[in-house]
């Protein structure tokens, strides 16, 4: 695994960049943007895929994240901080490429941690939301909260609030902007509005046959390119109206 080294611009003082191979794609490097500093020292990697605007997208966003850190660190006069952030590629194939990216920060004692996922298109090079690969005419955001509503309100001992999973307010389509097409499946990473915890709901592409556009509906274009990983549990069927219930108004035994 080769290791090159060099100085960033933007702080040349003090940051070396280094590039690493990543080991499950070989199409892919790794860029790690380093600061060795005891009280405000940060490390933060992307991928570089060699695709020129999703590169500096991915480069804009983890400068951006330095670059807010440092804001707070030198607020803080110094004091003893750290970022680190870190990326996995969820999915990589002809057509997308799904890239999560997990951060720890702490400054003055307090600590946070958080995910980002995003989803590019591979031709456009663009970064992809949910309204971008089904067409405009159907109806799937309503089926797609249907089947999560659905997940969720199996998942109430995990905490999921009452408020939302409840039938009447239905999720827009930013609550499923993180999200990845696999070969077969749909996945969505779908948050709560009291939790940090993400849930992972993957579907059959076959209950969006009628909505999902063609590039991503294909098997062969959304296929990973090293191994395509299988969920554990699919959603293979529309839930039945008729036997939701809202946990809410469940009567106690």
């Amino acid at each position: 695994m080769g290791l090159a080294i060099k100085s960033l611009a933007f702080d040349k003082k003090r940051t070396v960049s280094a590039y690493t191979t990543d080991k499950d794609y070989p199409e892919a490097d790794i860029q790690t943007y380093v600061k060795d500093n005891t009280k405000g020292g940060y490390s933060a990697s992307r991928p570089v895929l060699h695709l020129e605007n999703i590169d500096k997208q991915l480069d804009a966003y983890i400068k951006k994240e330095i670059k807010d850190y440092e804001k707070k660190w030198k607020a803080s006069k110094g004091k003893a901080s750290e970022l680190n952030l870190t990326y996995t590629i969820l999915h990589f194939s002809k057509q997308t490429i799904t890239i999560s990216f997990d951060k720890y920060e702490q400054v003055e004692g307090k600590k946070q941690s958080g995910t980002q996922i995003f989803t590019y298109d591979i031709p456009s090079q663009q970064k992809l939301s949910i309204e971008d690969i089904f067409a405009t005419d159907t109806d799937y955001l309503s089926v797609l909260s249907d089947i999560v509503f659905e997940e969720l309100t199996q998942k109430e001992e995990e905490g999921i609030s009452n408020s939302f999973i409840k039938k009447e307010n239905k999720l827009k389509a930013a609550n499923f902007n993180s999200f990845s097409v696999f070969k077969n499946t749909l996945v969505f990473y779908v948050k709560t509005d009291d939790s940090t915890k993400t849930h992972t709901i993957a579907i059959k592409k076959d209950l969006f046959k009628d909505s999902l556009l063609d590039s991503y509906q294909s098997q062969d274009l959304n296929e990973d390119r090293v191994k395509e990983w299988q969920p554990k549990h699919i959603v293979a069927k529309l839930p039945v109206k008729n036997d939701w219930i809202d946990p809410s108004k469940r009567s106690l035994p």
